[in-house]
């Protein structure tokens, strides 16, 4: 007899496998690039439920030397960019503002789940100095741009999923400062902010491919 623990184990594996068969194309040459939050690493199920095979997340300390991440992300960046015919970023919290930020400068699509935008409100008392650096971002487009007749070549390129319970971010406060960004915003019902949608982010990420 198997116990429920082991039980847990064999559904969560028998749904990854589900979901690979399901978003996976073959002989993609896509290269997902996913960025971690604040405290967090490599293993954290935002990553880990994604199916995509060419994939790669690298543990960052942000508390130790936040300035650098900018340097090895875009490090790795450039390197898949001469390796994969196309890369697509995604993030969640801190690695959310990450992924927002190279999407802006590289021009790639982007998966932002429950996105940190505004990290030096948040985090100033986590990492040092950094409310004296320059961390806004030019917006892909915002509303007003496209409703003029000037979308930019990133239009519906961004993907963000929010929980409207989040409480680390307060989505009801971000909401009229995100909602004028053009991008597809998927607002969701109760929730947290570690928002664990493996089907949500897997279906976004195949239609950011």
């Amino acid at each position: 007899m198997y116990d429920d623990a082991q039980l847990q184990q064999f559904e969560q594996e028998l749904m990854q496998h589900e979901l690979s068969k399901q978003y996976d194309r073959p002989n993609n040459r896509t290269f997902v690039i996913f960025f971690h939050g604040f405290g967090s690493d490599e293993e954290t199920t935002k990553y880990t439920c994604i199916t995509h095979q060419l994939k790669s997340c690298v543990t960052v300390d942000f508390a130790q030397d936040f300035a650098r991440a900018f340097e090895q992300y875009d490090q790795i960046i450039n390197e898949k960019l001469n390796q994969y015919d196309q890369i697509v970023l995604a993030g969640h919290s801190l690695g959310g503002y990450f992924a927002h930020y190279f999407a802006s400068k590289y021009e790639l699509p982007a998966l932002l789940i429950a996105p940190c935008l505004k990290p030096a409100h948040y985090l100033s008392d986590r990492i040092k100095d950094i409310e004296t650096m320059n961390l806004s971002i030019e917006p892909v487009y915002l509303k007003q741009d496209y409703l003029d007749g000037q979308p930019s070549a990133h239009h519906n390129k961004i993907i963000m999923l929010i929980e409207n319970d989040d409480e680390v971010l307060a989505a009801a406060d971000a909401k009229p400062f995100i909602e004028e960004l053009a991008y597809d915003i998927r607002f969701f019902n109760e929730g947290h902010h570690r928002i664990c949608r493996a089907d949500e982010i897997n279906m976004a990420l195949h239609e950011l491919m």
